[in-house]
């Protein structure tokens, strides 16, 4: 029989697996496309739109997985453990990161393309900039969950 444990440990990676990588694909995927939908590319403008319908919806999914990570860690005992503390704090930045700047950022620039308006550069480069820390904090607590080094 499967413990508690096993069972939290799976859906923790399981809705990761599903959750956080489709929202992270989308995000990096996302600048390419809105820029050539700005130029006219109207299969390109869909996948812009399609790019940021997930990266929104997936990424204030991913809560999930921070919410079996707490039942796990609470089930584990965990709460002591530097690396689950920095893991955490890194899952919460990250989030923040998608939701606070990457998905509003994706907003603008979509609302630009729309209107056939050409995307500024410095919202693209901001865009770059939060989806690559976006990104890293999650490949962060990759790393951490993994490795559990302190």
């Amino acid at each position: 029989m499967w413990s508690t444990r096993v069972i939290l440990l799976v859906g923790h990676v399981l809705a990761a697996v599903l959750l956080v990588g489709p929202a992270t694909v989308a995000a990096s995927a996302f600048p390419r496309q809105v820029r050539a939908g700005s130029a006219g590319e109207q299969a390109a403008l869909g996948a812009a739109r399609a790019f940021h319908r997930i990266t929104r919806s997936y990424g204030t999914a991913s809560v999930a997985v921070g919410a079996v990570g707490v039942a796990l860690a609470a089930e584990s005992d965990w709460w002591s453990a530097t690396w689950l503390q920095v893991a955490i704090a890194l899952y919460i930045a990250g989030l923040a990161v998608l939701l606070g700047a990457v998905v509003p950022l994706q907003g603008r620039l979509l609302a630009h393309a729309e209107r056939a308006e050409p995307v500024a550069a410095p919202l693209v480069g901001r865009l770059h900039a939060a989806t690559g820390a976006y990104a890293m904090s999650w490949l962060a607590v990759l790393v951490l969950m993994v490795a559990k080094p302190w």
